[in-house]
């Protein structure tokens, strides 16, 4: 039951490290359709609401990659916190 924990907090740093990975490798929202519609127009509040949706995205997006990066580091730490030395591993069994 000692190598259990472990090694689930290695697999889920694991996990999140690719998974920070691939999404840092999507690049970040880009500007659709609309905004640049709504640039080009008169209505400076939708512009506005649609610049601020996409400011949201991109902040969301950068706030999920961190999470992601600092989970796969608190896994690691929690994972070498939780290993028992050999030696006590030999004189408990």
């Amino acid at each position: 039951m000692n190598w259990l924990v472990p090694s689930f907090c290695f697999f889920l740093a694991l996990v999140m490290l690719v998974c920070g990975f691939a999404l840092w490798s999507t690049g970040p929202p880009e500007v659709n359709i609309e905004l640049h519609q709504a640039r080009l127009g008169d209505d400076q509040e939708y512009r506005e609401l649609l610049e601020g949706q996409l400011g949201q995205r991109q902040r969301g997006r950068k706030m999920l990659m961190g999470c992601l990066f600092a989970g796969s580091a608190t896994m690691v730490v929690t994972a070498f916190l939780t290993m028992r030395p050999a030696e006590k591993l030999r004189a408990g069994s």
